[in-house]
């Protein structure tokens, strides 16, 4: 089986839109809004009647040399809530 990976869909107005449709997974609705120079994603998801959220925030280094993304999964029948931090570096 090849997985050719996720789109998801955004819009920075701050509504809630639909970011993508999943026969399998359902739909996945997300509001993507800028706070100050972070850009967060506020995404949820209802799978058979199983709701798990999620915030993602993306920040540019002053320098524009490294990209700081923090993930926030809240509390699901899933799992218990966690965090995650990236640090991407750019390449010379």
């Amino acid at each position: 089986m090849v997985h050719e990976g996720d789109t998801y869909h955004y819009v920075t107005d701050g509504k809630e839109h639909v970011a993508k449709r999943s026969l399998v997974n359902g739909e996945t609705r997300a509001k993507a809004y800028w706070d100050d120079d972070t850009l967060v994603i506020e995404k949820r998801q209802e799978v058979a009647q199983r709701d798990s959220s999620w915030v993602v925030r993306y920040t540019l280094s002053q320098d524009g040399k490294s990209l700081a993304v923090t993930h926030h999964v809240n509390k699901s029948s899933f799992s218990d809530a966690f965090d995650l931090s990236l640090t991407f570096e750019k390449q010379q």
